[in-house]
């Protein structure tokens, strides 16, 4: 991630399909975490792509090994970005509490929202999907979320 231009940068646990970065929260297949996340995020896959997105870890999760890259992940976000975390576990690797929750360290905005995996019954409230975008809207006004016709 670049020092200079703020960026969205939506940060999850690991890639079940490999290590390759740019597969990370990869929005095919359809039934992936990465397309639920485009969905509730209401953006086209053009838009959706256009975010930086990045696993903590690799493989299996190791929390010390996670807590390390959200630290490098933190430091070198821009002013006004905002690094948007996906799930309990990477939440606690920036430290983060709860989610639908945003804070602010060093000029960096942290949104931290559940995981988004069709499982994750959170997303089951017909209100959460509108929270979360919301909440993104405080954090990146600058991204036209739940602009796209095929959002839930």
């Amino acid at each position: 991630m670049a020092a200079d231009a703020p960026v969205v940068l939506v940060v999850g646990e690991l890639n079940p399909f490999g290590a390759d970065p740019r597969l990370a929260l990869y929005h095919l297949p359809r039934t992936s975490s990465g397309n639920h996340l485009r969905l509730i995020m209401g953006l086209s896959d053009a838009d959706y792509l256009r975010l930086a997105r990045v696993n903590l870890c690799e493989g299996r999760w190791d929390a010390e090994r996670a807590r390390r890259e959200a630290a490098r992940l933190q430091s070198r976000a821009a002013p006004g970005s905002a690094l948007v975390l996906l799930g309990a576990r990477v939440a606690s690797a920036f430290r983060v509490p709860t989610p639908f929750r945003v804070s602010r360290a060093d000029g960096v905005h942290v949104l931290s929202l559940p995981h988004p995996s069709g499982r994750c019954r959170t997303w089951n409230d017909p209100s959460a999907v509108g929270r979360a975008r919301d909440l993104l809207r405080v954090v990146a006004p600058w991204v036209a979320w739940g602009g796209h016709k095929d959002h839930t």
